[in-house]
């Protein structure tokens, strides 16, 4: 008897030290804040491009994708390591293996980012997708392209749209 509790124990400490299997952990940053002054909701999502850049002086930096509901008001956008210039830009870009989208892109003031005219598309494809490649010609140097691993964007695309829902 005794033996066979020694067995039944063996054989569920084996058990409990057998691997788990479970889906890879997203890389998304998400902060959803609340406004204790008016309740306005504010959700930021950010992720570092797979593959790095050079910044200014040439140095290798990551380009960060955001996604942010800010009072009601959403915008996609991309963070480069090079100096884009403030003016609008044409960029290509794609999810996974689907068709290369040409859009203009809105240059930031600090011209250092490019704005998606058209967010509420681009979350729509997001949700799905698991890779983001995006190209766009900085001031004065050739093509840059940015990879990002979009894994676990469903989520990110859930809280955006829950905050700033399409009109």
């Amino acid at each position: 008897m005794w033996k066979f509790a020694i067995l039944a124990a063996a054989a569920a400490a084996a058990a409990a030290q057998a691997p788990v299997v479970s889906a890879p952990a997203s890389k998304w940053h998400i902060e959803d804040q609340l406004s204790q002054l008016d309740d306005a909701r504010t959700v930021t999502a950010d992720l570092d491009s797979a593959n790095l850049l050079s910044n200014g002086i040439g140095s290798p930096e990551a380009a960060t994708l955001f996604v942010q509901c800010d009072a009601g008001e959403l915008t996609v956008y991309v963070v480069w390591p090079p100096f884009m210039g403030n003016r609008d830009r044409e960029v290509r870009w794609k999810f996974d293996a689907g068709s290369i989208t040409k859009e203009k892109w809105r240059g930031s003031e600090s011209g250092t980012a490019t704005f998606d005219p058209f967010p509420y598309d681009f979350l729509a494809a997001l949700s799905a997708a698991k890779r983001f490649v995006i190209d766009a010609p900085p001031f004065q140097q050739s093509d840059v392209e940015a990879v990002f691993d979009t894994a676990g964007a469903d989520k990110v695309v859930a809280a955006a749209m829950a905050a700033c829902p399409k009109p």
